[in-house]
């Protein structure tokens, strides 16, 4: 299991237009299945660090807070999450 991330206040991750562009990017690309994912790690480290964060009521500004949780994502080593199954049916 990868380490978790560090705690920071989503509003000052103040990411590069790479970045930006790469969060953005991979959002609009992502299934169903992989924004439910990101939106639940969301809030999840939402919880963890009330104190730094609160999930806003404006949609522009939680989208916002999603793409700096998916830059501090990318930044942090080995927090890509991989998951392998397998299923094997015989007589």
């Amino acid at each position: 299991m990868p380490a978790a991330l560090p705690a920071a206040n989503l509003g000052d991750v103040h990411p590069t237009q790479e970045e930006l562009d790469r969060a953005r990017r991979l959002r609009e690309d992502a299934t169903g299945a992989k924004k439910r994912s990101t939106d639940t790690g969301f809030r999840d480290y939402v919880k963890k660090h009330p104190e730094l964060n609160a999930e806003s009521s404006s949609a522009e500004l939680k989208e916002r807070c999603i793409q700096n949780f998916m830059i501090l994502q990318m930044r942090a080593k080995g927090s890509q999450k991989t998951l392998t199954a397998t299923h094997e049916a015989g007589l």
